[in-house]
């Protein structure tokens, strides 16, 4: 399919073809047939893109300090890395859109294919086939054309404004900026029963706000405005001022103080400098509303990403149904959008559009539509690129998930690497399938995970956790090596099936059955042989392996403290969230319990484990703990995770000792190996925890059709991780 993007590092605009989107349960496949370029917020963008790595620094000095603190931790190379992975994304533009419903998954009531949708949010982007959350789908009433839906979401954002600045019949509000939805917001004043006055720079846009319902209009550098609004109020003010400008100055604000009345109501919808001047809001004691886009439910992980709706009673109009009522308007004719399409391109022509905003074409705009012309049947699933030469006997290898993770630390080691050959990619939104084969020289990106598994030797897995599993499973079953990313699973009943299916298809640690053919599936020759491995790189990592050497005499039980200074992560990212990430404690826990096992050289059998849990915050987050695990051969390894301490502290700081000997890893950047009263010491330029080793003990494992990791240190590491979980819930020791 075809999709807009934007090079975040140089800022070019460029039309790619790539995979269609997979869809999850509670979401709406759309065939797009019109969307709308966001003349305030795509602008923004563009523009930020735009800057220099100078200008875009100056433009975000958080993200700068973020950099400095990174590099501080982790290193100035791997620190660089990781911002020139950022800044190489390619950043789909668009959130407004129309179309047809294609396929519905899960639980979507009242939409069925064939039905006309307008769609919002982040995945409403301009591509020919989108995949929306359903409460960022509205149903397009009869008589409403598509090419009008696809305003909707800029219409929630128009409605949103007007609500928040609560509006009875006979008001007077004024409203200043009459862009897009400035002009939206004018006409939804006018259907609620209020008198506006429109005030703009511009005076093509006055004459349209006069059109469109503006009882009055002046120009913003209009020396005699605040006489004006005192005339058009009888000497009083407005009652509400609705900022739908975007302007880095401060003049809107201090504009909106002195034309609205005492007591009267301020509504910030465009992007505006809020340097508040403090005289005229306290003396008029003025009321300062902020309005969050398209309404209740924006930026709520449960609202758009699950599906949760808010009761009716209590929250009247969310998101979706703020799209509703827009839609209904355009019903009505109530509002009317063909005076403010100004423009309309074929998607084909995307850039060309985009030169308006970045003033190229020296044109007035206001409306900017694309148009999707291609019929469905002629959109591939499948995108194919130059890939890297390949040799008859290397492997290939399926990439499922692209995340930022492996694209910094699996995808270059395997892109390199000459035994490999990367046959093809799948990811969720398709488009980044497509960025990342071209980046890393794979040969197709796809939309299908089977074919895409069927056709590979080996499966690289790199999805978000609450995927892992299932994924590895059908690899397994059609006979693939598998490299999942940590964890393997996030339930208990996750890692039984994988067992009971590693058991059944007669996968052991050293090799897999020769002759496994099953549906099919086999690999396409007989050394890459199915087999398991989890990505618990710091097992692989240079300091880890020196201390185990250290250690490789001593035949006695050790003593091992892990302290993780993790760091805070909000509650809402999708790690916490036990359904997708498992938690801190599943998600990234579990590589210090298995960097126990390796260090010990031995299984868990008990563990026992405490929780922190602040006041405020979800019990269930388990995002600072500590753990005592019990090793099979007498060792003891105690493990501090938290999430409340000082990030300027390094994260992660290892002792072990046993028959008299002791090292100390400082963060994979430096150890300490103490015998005798000696102290041998080894330093690294950069932090590394393995990822490159892992990938090549991976591959060594794939040429000899095993596992790099025993597999049943990879289970017996998960068992006890659930068991830290079932320690904490009942304060008991909890045997494995």
């Amino acid at each position: 399919m075809r999709s807009v993007l934007q090079d975040y590092r140089s800022g070019e605009l460029k039309l790619i073809e790539s995979p269609t989107p997979q869809l999850d349960p509670g979401s709406v496949l759309v065939k797009t047939a019109y969307s709308v370029i966001s003349a305030g917020t795509e602008k923004t963008k563009v523009e930020m893109a735009s800057k220099s790595l100078l200008g875009k620094a100056q433009a975000r000095p958080d993200l700068v300090n973020q950099v400095m603190a990174k590099a501080k931790k982790e290193g100035l190379w791997k620190t660089w890395q990781t911002v020139q992975e950022r800044l190489g994304a390619q950043v789909p533009l668009g959130y407004c859109s129309a179309g047809e419903v294609i396929e519905t998954a899960g639980d979507v009531d009242g939409l069925r294919p064939g039905d006309l949708v307008a769609c919002g949010g982040s995945s409403a982007n301009h591509a020919e086939i989108v995949a929306v959350p359903k409460n960022l789908v509205a149903p397009v009433p009869a008589g409403v054309a598509l090419e009008h839906a696809a305003f909707t979401t800029l219409g929630a954002i128009a409605l949103q404004g007007v609500r928040q600045a609560n509006i009875q019949l006979g008001e007077k509000i004024a409203v200043i900026g009459l862009g897009l939805v400035g002009l939206l917001t004018v006409q939804i004043l006018k259907a609620a029963g209020a008198r506006v006055f429109g005030i703009d720079v511009a005076l093509g846009k006055l004459e349209l706000g006069l059109k469109l319902g503006c009882a009055q209009v002046t120009l913003a550098t209009d020396e005699a405005l605040d006489e004006k609004i005192l005339e058009f109020t009888g000497g009083y003010g407005v009652d509400a001022t609705i900022i739908t400008a975007a302007s880095q100055s401060n003049g809107p604000v201090e504009q909106a103080a002195r034309i609205t009345r005492e007591k009267g109501r301020i509504v910030v919808v465009g992007l505006t400098r809020m340097d508040l001047p403090r005289e005229p809001f306290y003396l008029k004691e003025l009321d300062l509303r902020l309005s969050r886009s398209y309404g209740p439910g924006r930026y709520d992980k449960s609202y758009e990403d699950e599906g949760l709706d808010y009761p009716y009673s209590y929250v009247r109009f969310t998101e979706r149904r703020n799209m509703v009522s827009f839609l209904e308007l355009l019903q009505s004719g109530q509002v009317r959008l063909d005076p403010l399409i100004t423009h309309r391109f074929p998607v084909e022509d995307a850039v060309k559009a985009y030169e308006l905003l970045q003033g190229a074409a020296k044109e007035p705009y206001l409306g900017i539509v694309l148009e999707y012309g291609r019929k469905l049947e002629a959109i591939p699933r499948r995108v194919e690129f130059q890939s890297r030469p390949r040799d008859d006997g290397s492997i290939v290898v399926a990439v499922i998930g692209a995340g930022n993770y492996a694209r910094a630390n699996l995808l270059p080691y395997l892109r390199h690497h000459s035994d490999i050959s990367l046959g093809t990619v799948c990811t969720k939104s398709g488009v980044t399938a497509a960025t990342v084969a071209e980046k890393f020289e794979i040969g197709s990106a796809e939309a299908d995970v089977e074919a895409a598994i069927k056709a590979a030797d080996a499966v690289l897995i790199a999805t978000r956790h609450d995927e892992h599993a299932a994924y590895a499973l059908k690899a397994l079953q059609l006979g693939k090596a598998v490299f999942v990313e940590k964890p393997l699973a996030i339930t208990e009943e996750q890692l039984e099936e994988v067992r009971q299916s590693l058991a059944s298809l007669h996968i052991d640690s050293a090799a897999a059955a020769d002759t496994y053919d099953r549906n099919g599936g086999a690999s396409r020759t007989t050394s890459h042989r199915p087999s398991l491995t989890v990505g618990f790189n710091r097992r692989f990592a240079p300091a880890t392996e020196m201390v185990k050497a250290h250690f490789k005499a001593v035949s006695g039980p050790k003593q091992i403290c892990i302290r993780v200074n993790a760091g805070a992560i909000p509650p809402d990212h999708w790690i916490q969230d036990p359904k997708v990430g498992g938690g801190r404690l599943i998600g990234e826990g579990c590589h210090f319990v298995d960097l126990a096992v390796a260090l010990c050289g031995s299984l868990v059998t008990n563990v026992s484990a405490f929780a922190v849990t602040l006041p405020g915050s979800n019990p269930a987050a388990r995002d600072s703990f500590t753990v005592t695990l019990e090793m099979e051969n007498g060792s003891v390894t105690s493990i501090f995770y938290s999430s409340i301490g000082d990030t300027g502290l390094a994260k992660e700081r290892i002792e072990v000792y046993g028959g008299g000997r002791a090292a100390v890893i400082d963060d994979f950047r430096r150890i300490e190996m103490w015998r005798g009263g000696k102290r041998r010491t080894k330093s690294w330029f950069s932090q590394d925890k393995g990822q490159k080793a892992e990938i090549g003990a991976w591959i060594r494992g794939l040429k000899e059709g095993r596992s790099s990791i025993p597999l049943e240190e990879i289970l017996n590491v998960h068992a006890a991780c659930f068991a830290v979980l079932r320690s904490i819930e009942t304060r008991e020791v909890i045997s494995i």
